[in-house]
């Protein structure tokens, strides 16, 4: 074997690797792209709602479990003035079944089911150390319109498993409406 057809497989070699590595740089470069945050971690820009929340609304609750209605009148806001009456119920509904879901409360759950149900009826696994209802937010609601009899809804409240946690849990819940109203055919943890 000579030098110069050994320096011409090592080239060739060397190219078929070149074009391999510049292949899986362009494959891999998206998926990469992809995965970066979009924002520092530093503490000034550390969000304590959702990216793009443009249908919110926020659990405030007295101890009880009520929904805090101190003074109405002057707690309503513009958005929760244009819910439709569904929409309202379904806010309501959602609530009350979220705090029966964190203090798993699982016969409370089963009154706002369907039935029959037919997948399990889980609970918060921790209750003593559930979420802050206060930091819960609803996504779905304000889409929510007049509705029909076997119409479906899907409600996700948003949340943070503890206060030190930076990544936010949902828990999707899928309403049907029926004769005698509102009740929930599927929940679960996304």
């Amino acid at each position: 074997m000579n030098i110069q057809s050994l320096n011409k497989s090592n080239l060739l070699n060397h190219g078929k690797r070149s074009i391999l590595m510049i292949l899986i740089a362009i494959l891999c470069i998206p998926t990469l792209v992809a995965c970066t945050p979009t924002q520092s971690a530093s503490p000034e820009n550390e969000m304590t709602t959702p990216i793009d929340n443009t249908d919110i609304s926020i659990i405030e609750l007295d101890e009880t479990g009520s929904s805090a209605d101190t003074d109405v009148a002057s707690n309503e806001t513009e958005e929760s003035n244009s819910l439709s009456k569904d929409a309202q119920e379904l806010e309501n509904m959602a609530t009350h079944f979220l705090l029966a879901y964190f203090n798993g409360d699982i016969d409370t759950l089963k009154d706002y089911l369907i039935s029959p149900y037919e997948w399990d009826i889980d609970a918060y696994s921790d209750p003593e150390n559930a979420p802050d209802l206060s930091s819960v937010v609803f996504k779905g609601i304000s889409d929510i319109t007049e509705k029909n009899i076997d119409d479906v809804c899907v409600v996700y409240a948003q949340y943070k498993d503890n206060s030190s946690s930076d990544r936010f849990q949902n828990l999707t819940m899928e309403f049907i409406k029926k004769d005698d109203g509102w009740k929930i055919q599927f929940y679960g943890l996304e």
